[in-house]
């Protein structure tokens, strides 16, 4: 029923639980927050009816240390009938070096998405071979005289496919296939606006990333 019925040394260690007879026989989801209770429960009552459950949940220690935890749960089946499940094992795994990398990443993301969205100049970031719009400002919006959300997350040249029969995706295949810097002082651009050809010329500095 989701009594606590043994943790290794390890496992007390990593808890910083200096003895076990402190938590034995209490449910195993009242070591865990408040917040994290649910989510123990449910990962309980699916292995209960022999399902095998993992999340990942921040928690800390006994002693106040802040984990975030790899948690994988394994229904174990009585020896004599294989359809019953008679005990509940847990593996979890420290990942708060990992996760902190993570948090690191997004955060580092999202203070770059802010650069690019208040910069003075038209800029975009495009993503993969099929160079999909991940992030663009309303500078390069206007430029290319398109919403930011009619172009968000899709490829640049199914929205612009005008771009095709021009020099754009030469100098972006040459950009993502050989890691190359390129500066254009004057680029000419054709836009097709309701069918209407609209000219201009532009400076443009490709970077890879």
């Amino acid at each position: 029923e989701g009594h606590l019925d043994f943790v290794n040394s390890n496992g007390l260690c990593l808890l910083e639980i200096d003895d076990f007879a402190t938590i034995k026989n209490r449910y195993w989801w009242e070591i865990w927050g408040k917040e994290n209770q649910k989510i123990v429960k449910e990962a309980v009552e699916k292995a209960k009816r022999g399902e095998k459950v993992q999340f990942q949940a921040f928690q800390e220690t006994a002693k106040g240390t802040p984990k975030w935890w790899d948690v994988i749960v394994l229904p174990l089946q009585a020896t004599n009938d294989s359809k019953k499940v008679s005990q509940i094992l847990s593996v979890s795994r420290d990942i708060t070096a990992q996760k902190q990398i993570e948090l690191r990443e997004k955060e580092l993301l999202s203070r770059f998405q802010s650069l690019v969205l208040q910069a003075p100049v038209a800029i975009c970031v495009l993503r993969g071979e099929n160079y999909t719009v991940e992030i663009i400002n309303k500078g390069m919006a206007k430029m290319w005289d398109i919403k930011q959300e009619d172009i968000l997350d899709k490829p640049a040249f199914d929205v612009l496919p005008e771009l095709l029969t021009q020099v754009f995706k030469e100098l972006l295949e040459d950009v993502y296939s050989n890691g190359k810097r390129i500066v254009v002082e004057e680029l000419p651009i054709i836009l097709n606006r309701n069918g209407k050809p609209e000219n201009g010329f532009v400076k443009f500095v490709y970077e890879p990333m």
